[in-house]
C-alpha cells in the first residue's frame, strides 16, 4: 500500500475514535474472504462505514496486515518447536487467518519434505480370499494374520518411514491380489485401503471399539469409534504405530481412510485439551451419572441413592472393572470422599484412550517432528486433521461434477442429465457405494489431487436396456449403456452398486487361486 494511503488513513483515524478503526479492521480480517459482506455486519460502526474512503483504506490495511501475518507464520516455522517465543507468536497469528489459509501453509511446508515413491519397486501380496474365508468364521483375528490389515501390517514391517511422506497421488507400493487377476493401476490399492478401513471398525480386529454412545445407542455421535483401551502388548502397539504411518500417508498423498472416529480422538492426536463437557458426546450415561453425583447436597440423599458404590469403573474396552485407586474394589464411596471419586472418575473418562492415541500420534507425527523440528501441529485444527485423514464424509456431488469428463456422451445429453439426477436421489450410503463401485474408494480423493478425474463413457450395446453399468476402478471410470429412461438407469445403477461394490469385475482366476500366502 502506498505511503500516501497510509497518511490518509492516519488523518482519518486521527479525526475519529481510533477504537472504531481497530474494530473495523478486526471485522474485515474476520470477513475478508466472505462473498457477501453487508453494511449490517458493521451495525455498531455505521458512521464510519458510510465513509467510502475510510472503508476502502481500512479494507486495504486489513489485507496488508493479513499478508504480514502469513509472513510471520512462514518465518516461525523455521524455528525449533521448543522456541516458546515463536510458539506464542504462531498460536496468536493463527487466530487471525482463515482455516483455508492455515491448511495451505501446512501443506506447503509439508510438500517441501515429501519424496516421490517409485511404487513399481515394491509389490505387496495380499490375499482377499484368505480374509473372506476368515470373515465367515465371524470371530476375532487373534493371530493377527488373516485380515487384510494384519497381512499388510506384517508385510510392511521395516518399510522406510520416509516413504509414507510421499507426493500427492503416490501409492506406497503396488498390490498383487493372490489368486486374482486384477492389475493394480490404483483401483486395487484403493480397494485395499477401503477394506482395511472397514476391518479397523469391525469385529475381526479389536484395535477400535464403538464409543459408549454408539454401543448403547444413546446421545450424540452414535456412529463413532475410539481406540480400544484394552488393546495392549507389543504387537498391538506396533499396529497402532503402523496406523499412524498410514494416517501420515493419507495426509501426504490424499489417499484417505474411511474411518468414523470421534472428534475427541483428533483433539488428543494434536495434544489439545478436552473439556469434560465434550464427554457427553462420547459417553452420555457416564456424563449424566457424574452430573447427578455433583448435584447431591446431603449425606442422606447420597446414601439413599448410592449405598453400594466403590472406587472402580467399567472399561469401555471389555467392560472389566478398573480401580480408580489402589484396591479400589474394596474402597467404598461415601458422602465425605465423593468429591475424590468424582474427580478420579472424570480423569478416567478424559484419559482412558490416551495410551493408544499416543502411539498413533508417534506413528503420525514422529517423522514430522524430526524434519528440522517444524511446528506443523500448530497449523491445523482437529477438524483439519480429520479432513486430511478421512476426507469428506459425504460425497460432494458438485466437486464430482467438476472433476467429471465424458467420452462419447455430451454433458447436456439426456443420459448424463438422468445420471446426475439419479445420484442426487441416492442416499448418502448409496452415494458412498457408488464411489466404491467406480473407484474402489469409499470417499472422494483429496481435492488437491491433480489426477483426480471421474470419467463417464458410453458402453455401446445394441439393446442397452439389457446391460448393466461397468466400472473400471483403476481409472475411476463408469461405462453406461444409453438407457432409454431415467427409471431403467436408476434401477440398473442401484443394483450394480449394491451387488458389485468391490473389484469383482476385475477378477480373473489365475494359477494359485485360493492359496494362503503366509
Amino acid at each position: 500500500m502506498q505511503g500516501k494511503n497510509y497518511e490518509n488513513l492516519a488523518n482519518i483515524a486521527g479525526k475519529s475514535n481510533k477504537y472504531y478503526l481497530f474494530e473495523i479492521i478486526k471485522k474485515l480480517l474476520d470477513l475478508r474472504n466472505s462473498t457477501n459482506i453487508k453494511n449490517s455486519d458493521f451495525a455498531n460502526l455505521d458512521l464510519y462505514v458510510k465513509n467510502p474512503t475510510f472503508y476502502s483504506l481500512a479494507f486495504s490495511l486489513s489485507n496488508f496486515i493479513n499478508f504480514q501475518i502469513l509472513k510471520i507464520l512462514s518465518l516461525s516455522l523455521q524455528f525449533p518447536s521448543t522456541n516458546n517465543l515463536f510458539n506464542k507468536v504462531l498460536e496468536s497469528s493463527l487466530k487471525l487467518i482463515t482455516s483455508q489459509e492455515r491448511k495451505e501453509i501446512f501443506l506447503k511446508n509439508l510438500e517441501k519434505n515429501k519424496i516421490s515413491v517409485n511404487f513399481e519397486d515394491e509389490e505387496i501380496s495380499i490375499s482377499r480370499i484368505k480374509a473372506n474365508v476368515f470373515y465367515k468364521k465371524n470371530i476375532l483375528d487373534r493371530d493377527l494374520q488373516y485380515t487384510v490389515f494384519s497381512q499388510l501390517f506384517r508385510k510392511t514391517r521395516g518399510y522406510p518411514l520416509k516413504n509414507y511422506l510421499c507426493k500427492i497421488n503416490n501409492r506406497l507400493f503396488k498390490i498383487r491380489l493372490i489368486g486374482e487377476g486384477a492389475t493394480d493401476f490404483s483401483g486395487v490399492y484403493n480397494e485395499v485401503i477401503s477394506i482395511i478401513s472397514f476391518e479397523l471398525e469391525s469385529k475381526y480386529l479389536d484395535l477400535f471399539i464403538k464409543t459408549p454412545n454408539n454401543k448403547n445407542e444413546i446421545g450424540a455421535l452414535r456412529d463413532k469409534f475410539m481406540p480400544n483401551p484394552r488393546a495392549m502388548g507389543k504387537m498391538k502397539n506396533d499396529m497402532y504405530y503402523f496406523l499412524g504411518n498410514l494416517m501420515l500417508h493419507s495426509i501426504s498423498s490424499g489417499n484417505v481412510l474411511n474411518l468414523n472416529l470421534h472428534p475427541i480422538f483428533y483433539k488428543k492426536l494434536l495434544n489439545k485439551e478436552v473439556d469434560f463437557s465434550e464427554i457427553e458426546t462420547l459417553d452420555k450415561l457416564s456424563y449424566k451419572f457424574i452430573n447427578n453425583l455433583e448435584n447431591i447436597k446431603t449425606e442422606e440423599e447420597f446414601n439413599n441413592l448410592h449405598d453400594d458404590l466403590y472406587f472402580v469403573v467399567h472399561s469401555s474396552g471389555d467392560d472389566s472393572l478398573v480401580d480408580l485407586v489402589e484396591n479400589g474394589q474394596n474402597k467404598k464411596v461415601t458422602f465425605q470422599n465423593l468429591p475424590e471419586y468424582i474427580n478420579l472418575y472424570k480423569k478416567f473418562l478424559l484419559t482412558e484412550y490416551d495410551n493408544q492415541i499416543s502411539i498413533i500420534h508417534s506413528g503420525l507425527f514422529g517423522l514430522l517432528s524430526k524434519l528440522a523440528q517444524k511446528n506443523f501441529m500448530f497449523l491445523i485444527t482437529p477438524q483439519d486433521l480429520e479432513e486430511f485423514i478421512t476426507g469428506e464424509p459425504k460425497l460432494d456431488l458438485q466437486l464430482l461434477r467438476e472433476k467429471t469428463i465424458y467420452d462419447s456422451y455430451e454433458p447436456n445429453s439426456k443420459l448424463i442429465q438422468d445420471f446426475w439426477k439419479v445420484l442426487e436421489s441416492f442416499t448418502e450410503e448409496e452415494r458412498s457405494l457408488y464411489l466404491k463401485f467406480v473407484s474402489g474408494r469409499s470417499r472422494l480423493p483429496d481435492a488437491r489431487s491433480i489426477n483426480f478425474f471421474h470419467k463417464i463413457q458410453k458402453l455401446n450395446k445394441r439393446n442397452p436396456d439389457d446391460y448393466m453399468p461397468v466400472s473400471t476402478t483403476c481409472y475411476f471410470t463408469i461405462s453406461l449403456p444409453n438407457y432409454s429412461s431415467y427409471e431403467i438407469l436408476r434401477d440398473k445403477l442401484r443394483y450394480a452398486i449394491h451387488n458389485c461394490n468391490s473389484i469383482d469385475a476385475d477378477f480373473v482366476p489365475v494359477e494359485g487361486a485360493g492359496e494362503f500366502d503366509e
